[in-house]
């Protein structure tokens, strides 16, 4: 990740042994947010189709089901990802 870009993030979660790990971005526009993605798809996880989000709006309405991120695109596709995601959630 840019180091310009590590200085924005203070990513917060857990590992665990089995099962999901999970990492929360807090604070962060759909674009600040995208950059992070993007890189944690294309330069840590070892599969890119791996990441699967939700938001605080989403789990309050009660809503479990995860959204699948894109496995490929650039960070402009990732944020549009996450503002529809948004926008299908506070409707």
């Amino acid at each position: 990740m840019p180091k310009a870009a590590r200085s924005r993030f203070q990513p917060s979660g857990f590992l665990a042994g089995e099962g999901r790990d999970t990492v929360v971005l807090t604070d962060n526009t759909a674009d600040e947010a995208a950059v992070f993605i993007a890189w944690l798809r294309d330069a840590f996880l070892p599969s890119p189709d791996l990441i699967r989000f939700s938001s605080e709006p989403a789990v309050e309405a009660g809503i479990e089901t995860d959204w699948r991120m894109p496995a490929g695109g650039d960070t402009a596709r990732i944020a549009g990802e996450l503002k529809h995601h948004i926008e299908v959630i506070e409707r």
